[in-house]
C-alpha cells in the first residue's frame, strides 16, 4: 500500500504540486489578495504539463493564458489602486474619491519648479472641470462654490480666474484633496449588462474556435466538454482581473462541471481539487458580496 502511494506521488508529482499551488491561490483569492496572481503563475506553469499529458488540450492552452492574465492581474491590483476620500475630508472633497487621478495631475502641475510654471492658467475651462469634478449629478455649481468658500475661511488665496499664484488658489485645492485621500486596492464591482453581453459573445466566439480546432486538429476525446469549460473560464478570468464579483458564480458551475471531466479522464488530484473549488467558489462569492455591499455603503455616506 505505502508503496503505490509512493509510486503515485512520484509519477504524479507535476500534478500534485500543481494542485498544491491552486490551493495556495485559492486562499488568496478569497480575500482578494494580490498574491493570488503569484500563485497562479506557478500553478498554471505546473499545469500545462498536466493537461498536456490527459489530452485536454483546450485546457493546456488555457494555461498559457492564466499566465498573462496572472502577470496582468497582478500588475493591475498592484499598481492600479484607487483612492479614497477620509471621513475627515470636507464633503465636497470625500465626493471627488473616484476622480483622484485629476488630484494628482493638478498637484503635479502646480509644483513644477520654474517660475513660469508656478502659475496654472484655467480661467473659464478650469471653472467647468471643477463642476465636473466636485459637484453631484444634481445641483451643478453647489459644491465647487462651498469648496471655495472653505478656501477663503481657511485664509488661502483666492481662485482667480486667470492665473493662481504658488501656495494658493489651485495648488492649495490640489494639496487638500490629496492629503484627505487614502490608498485602497481595486474595488469589488458589478458587472454590468453591457459587459454581459460582450462576455457572451466572447463566450461563443471562444467556444466556436476551440470546438474546431479541438474536433478536427486533436485527438481530443472530449471536444465539446473541453470547449465549454475553456471559453467560460478565459472569460471568468477576465473578470477575476476586473474584480467583478460575478466571477465566482461562473466558476462554480465550470469547477463542477471539470470535476466530472478529470475524474473521468483519471485525474484523481485534479478532480479533487476542482471539487473543492467547487465549495470555496461559494464562500468566495459570499464574501464578496459582504464586501461589496460594505464598499457601496462607504460611497453612499461619502458622496
Amino acid at each position: 500500500m505505502l508503496n503505490d502511494v509512493l509510486t503515485y506521488i512520484t509519477t504524479h508529482w507535476v500534478e500534485l504540486l500543481g494542485t498544491l499551488c491552486s490551493l495556495i491561490y485559492l486562499l488568496y483569492a478569497i480575500p482578494g489578495k494580490q498574491e493570488l496572481w503569484i500563485w497562479g503563475i506557478i500553478s498554471s506553469a505546473l499545469y500545462i504539463a498536466v493537461f498536456f499529458h490527459g489530452k485536454f488540450y483546450a485546457d493546456m492552452t488555457l494555461q498559457f493564458y492564466y499566465l498573462g492574465v496572472s502577470v496582468y492581474g497582478l500588475w493591475k491590483w498592484r499598481w492600479q489602486k484607487g483612492l479614497t476620500a477620509t471621513s475627515s475630508a470636507p464633503p465636497a472633497l470625500r465626493a471627488t474619491g473616484l476622480r483622484c487621478s485629476f488630484a494628482l495631475r493638478l498637484k503635479a502641475s502646480a509644483a513644477q519648479p520654474s517660475a513660469e510654471k508656478h502659475t496654472v492658467l484655467f480661467s473659464e475651462k478650469f471653472a467647468e472641470i471643477c463642476k465636473f469634478f466636485f459637484t453631484p449629478s444634481k445641483g451643478r455649481g453647489g459644491a465647487a462654490d462651498a469648496l471655495l468658500a472653505s478656501q477663503s475661511e481657511a485664509n488661502t488665496p483666492p481662485l482667480d480666474k486667470g492665473r493662481c499664484p504658488k501656495g494658493g488658489g489651485v495648488e492649495n485645492m490640489a494639496e487638500t484633496m490629496v492629503e484627505n485621500m487614502t490608498e485602497t486596492e481595486l474595488p469589488i464591482t458589478s458587472t454590468s449588462p453591457r459587459m454581459w453581453l460582450g462576455i457572451h459573445i466572447a463566450d461563443a466566439l471562444i467556444f466556436t474556435a476551440y470546438y474546431l480546432v479541438l474536433r478536427y486538429f486533436t485527438d481530443s476525446p472530449l471536444p465539446v466538454c473541453d470547449a465549454l469549460t475553456t471559453a467560460l473560464s478565459i472569460t471568468a478570468t477576465w473578470m477575476l482581473a476586473q474584480k467583478k464579483i460575478e466571477y465566482w458564480l461562473v466558476f462554480v458551475c465550470v469547477d463542477a462541471f471539470s470535476a466530472m471531466l478529470y475524474a473521468y479522464r483519471g485525474l484523481y488530484p485534479s478532480a479533487m481539487l476542482f471539487i473543492i473549488y467547487t465549495t470555496m467558489a461559494v464562500i468566495g462569492y459570499r464574501k464578496w458580496k459582504q464586501e461589496l455591499e460594505t464598499y457601496q455603503q462607504q460611497l453612499d455616506t461619502t458622496i
